[in-house]
Parts: C-alpha cells; sequence; structure tokens
C-alpha cells in the first residue's frame, strides 16, 4: 500500500524525536525494573552514559553557589538534565566521523540544546491545533501539504510566538560545560591537543576503548539515527522563490533543510527576491525519482562484514603510528642534521598514518550508520531524497549516510524503483559500465566491452558465488558497484534485451573541472587533454603530466633523477595534484601528495632513498618536476585561475563580497569575512578558556581569493548538471543520478543522456561568455576595474558534440 502523506508526516516526526523517545523509554524501563537492558551490550550503552551524565548535571543543577557556572546552568534548567546529556552524545558521537574541535563540537551541543526547547515550545502551544489539522486532511484524503503548513505558518506567526537566538557565547559555555561532563563521566571521548597551520587546536576524540567498542559493536549504530533521512513520499517541489517551498513537509523537518544554504544574514540579504526557478526545477526532478534499497547488495555487504572479509571496507584493525626516531626530551638545536631529516619525515609519515586512522574510524561509523539506514528502508515499496544546493549551486542530497551521491557501496545498495526495457543500446552501456567500475576505464569503449566478454565465466560464477569468488571482483576500483554489475550481467544473459532492469548506470568527466576551466578560455590544449575534442582512445591528463615529469627527469639525468625513474612515476603521481588544481591546491598540497605516493608505494616495492634526509630532499625534488610539469599541460586552465584570485582581491579592497550568476540563473554568493575571537571561559576539563569566533564586517581578502577559483569552477559544473537534467526530462528521462560530474540514468536512455549533457555544455559556453560576464558584473557592482582577461584559444566548442569521451 503506497505511504501517504500522514505516513510521511509520522516518519519525519520520528525522525527527528527518535533519538530523545527512544532514550526516554528504555531509561523509564530501567528505572522501574532496576536494570540495564537485556538486548545488548550496545543497546545498553547509550542510556547507561547518559544516566551517568544527567546524574552529574542535575547534582550541579541542584548545587548551591555555582559561581561563574550559574549562566550555562540557568539555560540548562529550560530543559531536563537526561534530555541535554543525551543531546551532548549524540553531538559527540556524530563529531567522532568528522574529527571536529572542542569549540565546534561545544557549539553544536550548545545550537541543539537550543533548538530542542525552541521546537518543543512550538509542539506544546499547537500541537492540539497541529492534530486537528492533520485529522483534517487525512479524513479528506488531500496530499497538498502547502495549504497546511501555511496555515501552521501563519498560525505562529499570528500568536505573535517570537524566539531570540541565543547568542554563541551562550551557546559556547553551555555546550562547553556538557562535554566537560561527558569528558570527565565517561570514556569515550578525551581531548586531543594539536598544532595546525600555526594555531593551537584542540579536538575531540575518541578513545581506544570507545574505538574497539565502535568496532566489535557496530549495532550500536541505532545511537547515530540522523536526523535527516529519505522520505516515503516525494519531497515538496521547490518553487524557486522561497528558500523553504518545497522538501520535506513538516515545520521541524522543512525549517531546517532550505533549498540553497545560506551562510548569514548578508548572504540572505543578497540573494533575497532572487528566481532560483531553473535550480529548482531541476531539484524538483531529482526528488521525484524513486529509489528501493538493492537488497542482493545489502546481503553480501552484511556477509562481509560479518566475516571480517574486509573487501571495500574500512579494516578492522587500527594503523599505528612509529615510534619517534630522536628522543622527545632532545631539543631541536641540539639535533644533528640527519636527526633533525629523521625527524621531520617521521612527523610526515605520522600525518600521513594518523589522517589515516582517522579516515578508517570515520568510515566504520559510516558504514554502520549506512547499513542501520538501508535495514530502516528495505522493507520500503519506495522512498524519496530531499536534495538542497550549496552557495555555489552544487546540488545534495540531504540524507547523510544512505543516498545516491555516497561512495562506492552506499551507491550500491541503491537502484531505480521503475525498471526499463534494457535493448541493445542498453546491453553497451551496461558493458562499459562493467568495465569501468572494475578499472578498465583508460581503453576505447571496444576494448572496454570486449573485456567483459573476456572476462564473462568469472563475471558469471561471480554473480552465482559472490564470497566464493571475492578474488575477482574484490580488486575492482568500485568493488560493489562492480559486483551489482556481474548481478545484472547474470540477468541480462537469462532474459537478453528483453531484460527490464533498474540499475542506475553513470558516465564521468575527464577531470571536469579543467574541462570547465578549458571551455571559458577556448583551450585547445587543455580542451584536448580533458577530451573535449574527439579521440580514438580517451586522453588521460594525469597520465599526460607523468609522461611530461618522466621526460624531464630523462633530460636531468641526475642522481635524484635516475632514483625516480627506477621507482617509477606513473599518474597515481600526478593525478591528485593535477585533479585538485581547479579546486584551489597550491605547490605545498602537492609535496604533500608526492610523499603520500612515495610511502604508500615503498611499502610494496621498497624505496632507492634509505636516510629520512635523502627522502626528504628527493620528495622537495620531484615537487618541482610536477608542478613544472603541470604548468606545461595545464597551460590556460591555471591563467584563469590567477585572474580569478587577482580580480577578487581588486573586489576585496572595496570591502565587498563576490557575487556572480551562472548561466541557469543562480546567483552565487561568496563574502568570507574576518573574524574576531574571543575567549570564553568555560568549566572544560576545569581549565578551558575556549576561543569563540564572531565574525567582523570586514571581508577576508585571503580567504575570498583562495576560494573564488573552486567556487567558480563549482558553480559551473553544477549549471552544466541542472541544464543536462533538463534537457534529459525534456527527452523523456524521469530518473536521474547526478553525482556534480558523474551523471546516470537507464542504461536504455544513456545515448539520450550522452546527447543532453554535450549539447548543455556547448550551450552554456557558447551562448554565454562567463568570465566575461563575470568580469562585468564584479566592476558594475563593485565600480572597479579589472586586468584583462587572459586571450582565448583556438577550441572549436562545438567539437564537444562530436566527442565520444566527454563523459567517458
Amino acid at each position: 500500500m503506497p505511504a501517504t502523506l500522514v505516513d510521511q508526516l509520522n516518519h519525519e516526526h520520528e525522525l527527528h524525536r527518535a533519538g530523545i523517545e527512544r532514550y526516554t523509554r528504555i531509561q523509564q524501563a530501567n528505572v522501574d525494573r532496576g536494570t540495564g537492558s537485556n538486548t545488548s551490550y550496545a543497546k545498553k550503552l547509550l542510556p547507561e552514559l547518559t544516566a551517568k551524565i544527567a546524574a552529574v548535571i542535575q547534582e550541579q543543577m541542584d548545587a548551591v553557589g555555582a559561581g561563574r557556572r550559574k549562566k550555562h546552568l540557568g539555560l540548562l534548567a529550560r530543559t531536563d538534565a537526561h534530555t541535554a546529556a543525551y543531546l551532548g552524545l549524540k553531538t559527540v558521537f556524530d563529531s567522532l566521523t568528522r574529527h571536529e574541535t572542542a569549540r565546534k563540537v561545544s557549539l553544536a551541543i550548545g545550537r541543539k540544546i537550543e533548538d530542542e526547547i525552541r521546537f518543543k515550545l512550538f509542539r506544546n502551544d499547537y500541537k492540539e491545533y497541529y492534530d486537528a489539522v492533520v485529522s483534517d486532511f487525512k479524513a479528506k484524503g488531500t496530499t497538498d501539504y502547502r495549504h497546511m503548513h501555511r496555515v501552521l505558518v501563519h498560525s505562529a506567526n499570528s500568536q505573535g510566538v517570537e524566539w531570540t537566538d541565543w547568542a554563541n557565547e551562550e551557546r559556547m559555555s553551555l555546550g562547553a560545560a556538557v562535554l566537560d561532563y561527558i569528558i570527565n563521566t565517561t570514556n569515550l571521548v578525551y581531548l586531543e591537543y594539536k598544532r595546525k597551520n600555526g594555531k593551537n587546536q584542540v579536538y575531540v576524540s575518541p578513545t581506544v576503548e570507545a574505538l574497539h567498542w565502535i568496532q566489535n559493536h557496530m549495532e550500536a549504530a541505532e545511537v547515530l539515527q540522523p536526523e535527516l533521512g529519505p522520505t516515503l513520499i516525494p519531497p515538496r517541489d521547490w518553487d524557486g522563490q522561497s528558500l523553504y517551498s518545497g522538501g520535506f513537509y513538516s515545520p521541524e523537518l522543512s525549517g531546517r533543510v532550505p533549498q540553497i544554504k545560506v551562510h548569514g544574514k548578508k548572504h540572505r540579504d543578497a540573494i533575497k527576491g532572487h528566481d532560483y526557478g531553473v535550480s529548482a526545477a531541476a531539484l524538483n526532478l531529482y526528488q521525484r525519482t524513486p529509489w528501493v534499497v538493492n537488497q542482493r547488495i545489502l546481503d553480501v555487504l552484511q556477509m562481509v562484514y560479518k566475516q571480517n572479509l574486509g573487501i571495500g571496507l574500512p579494516a578492522t584493525e587500527p594503523f599505528e603510528i612509529p615510534v619517534a626516531p630522536v628522543p622527545r626530551e632532545l631539543k631541536k638545536e641540539d639535533m644533528t642534521d640527519e636527526q633533525l631529516a629523521q625527524l621531520v619525515l617521521w612527523k610526515r609519515e605520522a600525518a600521513i598514518i594518523y589522517t589515516k586512522e582517522r579516515e578508517r574510524a570515520a568510515k566504520c561509523m559510516q558504514l554502520a550508520r549506512v547499513l542501520h539506514m538501508a535495514r530502516d528502508y528495505q522493507c520500503r515499496d519506495e522512498f524519496y531524497f530531499v536534495w538542497q544546493q550549496d552557495s555555489r549551486g552544487r546540488a545534495y542530497a540531504a540524507s547523510p549516510g544512505l543516498n545516491p551521491q555516497g561512495c562506492d557501496f552506499v551507491k550500491a545498495l541503491l537502484r531505480f524503483k521503475r525498471h526499463k526495457r534494457l535493448g541493445e543500446s542498453g546491453v553497451k552501456w551496461l558493458e562499459i559500465h562493467g568495465a569501468n567500475c572494475m578499472g578498465v576505464d583508460k581503453v576505447s569503449f571496444d576494448a572496454r566491452r570486449a573485456w567483459v566478454h573476456e572476462t564473462e565465466a568469472q563475471i558469471l560464477a561471480t554473480a552465482a558465488d559472490p564470497i566464493g569468488n571475492a578474488d575477482f571482483w574484490a580488486g575492482a576500483d568500485k568493488p560493489y558497484m562492480f559486483l551489482d554489475f556481474c548481478f545484472e550481467w547474470a540477468r541480462y544473459k537469462q532474459y537478453g534485451i528483453e531484460l527490464r532492469t533498474n540499475l542506475p548506470i553513470g558516465m564521468d568527466g575527464s577531470c571536469n573541472g579543467l574541462q570547465n576551466l578549458s571551455a571559458m578560455l577556448l583551450d585547445d590544449v587543455g580542451g584536448r587533454a580533458t577530451n573535449l575534442v574527439d579521440t580514438e582512445v580517451p586522453n588521460d591528463i594525469y597520465q599526460q603530466v607523468a609522461d611530461v615529469a618522466i621526460r624531464k627527469l630523462r633530460a636531468d639525468g641526475g642522481v635524484l633523477a635516475t632514483q625516480w625513474l627506477s621507482f617509477g612515476i606513473d599518474r597515481k603521481c600526478t593525478k591528485r595534484p593535477v585533479m585538485t588544481l581547479p579546486y584551489g591546491s597550491t605547490r605545498t598540497s602537492c609535496q604533500e601528495y608526492i610523499y603520500e605516493y612515495m610511502y604508500d608505494k615503498s611499502a610494496t616495492q621498497g624505496s632507492p632513498w634509505e636516510s629520512a634526509g635523502d627522502k626528504f630532499v628527493a620528495c622537495v625534488y620531484m615537487t618541482d618536476i610536477v608542478w613544472a610539469s603541470i604548468s606545461e599541460v595545464v597551460v590556460a586552465g591555471r591563467k584563469a585561475m590567477d585572474w580569478l584570485q587577482k580580480a577578487s582581491r581588486v573586489v576585496s579592497r572595496k570591502n565587498e563580497a563576490l557575487t556572480w550568476v551562472t548561466p541557469t540563473g543562480f546567483k552565487v554568493y561568496q563574502g568570507t569575512m574576518k573574524d574576531n575571537d574571543f575567549r570564553v571561559h568555560t568549566v572544560l576539563n576545569g581549565r578551558m578558556a575556549m576561543r569563540c569566533y564572531e565574525s567582523t564586517d570586514d571581508i577576508d581578502s585571503r580567504k575570498q581569493a583562495s576560494g573564488v577559483a573552486p567556487n567558480f569552477v563549482h558553480s559551473m559544473d553544477s549549471s552544466h548538471m541542472m541544464i543536462s537534467t533538463l534537457l534529459m526530462n525534456k527527452k523523456g528521462i524521469e530518473d536521474f543520478h547526478m553525482i556534480h560530474d558523474d551523471f546516470g540514468c537507464h542504461a536504455c536512455d544513456l545515448d539520450t543522456m550522452n546527447e543532453c549533457i554535450r549539447n548543455a555544455f556547448v550551450h552554456m559556453y557558447e551562448n554565454t561568455l562567463v568570465l566575461e560576464e563575470f568580469k562585468k558584473m564584479l566592476e558594475e557592482d563593485n565600480d572597479v576595474k579589472l586586468s584583462k582577461l587572459p586571450p582565448n584559444g583556438e577550441l572549436n566548442l562545438r567539437d564537444v558534440l562530436d566527442s565520444t569521451y566527454f563523459f567517458c
């Protein structure tokens, strides 16, 4: 039976209230029986920890003469100790996946407690009216919730219900106090002191015991139940006029998910009244795409996880940082040159391992969250996702964990609800999709299809017995998406072209950021390197940069050059420096990527550099080679980025934010302000004075300059995705799997999609000189004179229409 509006309202209310209601129910049962939960240690953990923390909070609230604690205790008095304890724990659990600072966690705790008080007030004041309206709509069988929503909002406003936002100092003071209670009462987290970017930072990090618990008791992921998730009925359409016109239905959730994520009052004022109709139309198409859980992939994932096979999943064992090569008590001025080099290298390696361990722990928690959500939704006939945009216009599904834009195993867990006939063209794209997922994607389409037929026996064996044939699919670039292809290929062999399939198949842009930069300046060199013109086989810009680097090494002929040639240079060495260039990467980040390449490759094949000093010198040398090689291949793209940064600095001198309008009419706002920081004295560990930041009215010219190039490129790739979507829909496509530079639909619709995405790209850059429009807008809006734009090249944009590997 299809879900109804009332079902959805109940679902949203549960999403918002599930955590606290679950705790209240379990805690009361524990109080009544005097025992903990009998189900499992994981389900028992949260109530026990919350009870301990709540007792401490209550003790503090009951104490007399709290001194400087009085302010946060006054705020706590507006809710109950158990709710505050639970919200604090929930926030801390969520923060563990993101490695956040104590300041940020404290503010988040304060905001969640503030939100709980505010929403409770709203529900209490209007509960009877809210319930009556829902009952009335249920009786009438209407599905138009917009009227209900307008009535509720109008009613609240007419009653004069107002809420004065707490100051950051209040949120910080309250949140830091609750965090302190958690640290001192549990063995869940500790404060980790680090120096980052020249500043001392304090992070909230999980203890070893907590990581061990997370690893061995993933069923406790119920405490990570996200507050947002898929909807049971199509979300409300966005109208492009109001930020809160669409998405979720209930006031609690719709008020938290606007069409555009706005950063502050100035951003809101800058875009007020702007028409976002084109973006809204595309978002609505994404929101109307129904999905189902892929049961076969879910079954395999759970089997792999339970048997600890580690296929495409985070490692269960933590990474260990090696012991420092020099005594900690030895001062730098007393070290030899070799000891200093060893220390520098050890710090680099320790940073890499630390990052890997943090990512591993975060992925473990993400896996728990995704599996929990997939099990929840596997029984649903269909579900949908609310979509929104960031300030650049990029579209995202508002569902942390399970969503179409996740990692390999998350995307494999989702399939379209609707099935479509595969057809002859669909077979072709299914074959190409399978090869792409395996990693056979640097060759022609014909070669990819041939690879599928050459390995068909293994593909079919894998579909019949995934675990028994794990050695085959575990080595794929995208193992779970490739496994899903194996399942579909087996079905194709059974039913032929009449197969009705619901497998989403996507095509990736070739270094999409540089594709957009090359198109802006009609750069024929960059355009050819990124497949804007047709070739017999796809060009690989990462390999091209690697080839230039190898040529430079051979021309050098020195000892370091010989060592590097012996060590080996390939596309893996240059991929990250090139890929991140349009998004603001620097020579420093390039050096970090080179060292990670050295570290990873040395682990498997050894290294020609024995001492720490030699490794460091070799890394610096190779960074110079790669950075210079990028400049030879990516000429116009780098000039465009330099011009954008210079333009940003000119506007920043006027103390004005940057705004521009994309080809879809999306108004982008980039206004990063300088922060004033002040200390908030808290009870955190009894000794911390935390820094709290408040924005000034002064533009931060440095951050504006570093952010303009990536933001501009992102605003263009988002426009391309939106225009492509609308063209695809005009051609009859209804189901969309869109991820910034990875566009997907049913296999039988791929020919149509490929035509649309090429037409959209040409339309964007042939009809609009985006850099000239950007320049003109900045000069007129800010009364400034900007330097000349870099000269255009000789790229014929219409060549994109015939480019086989534009998206491939």
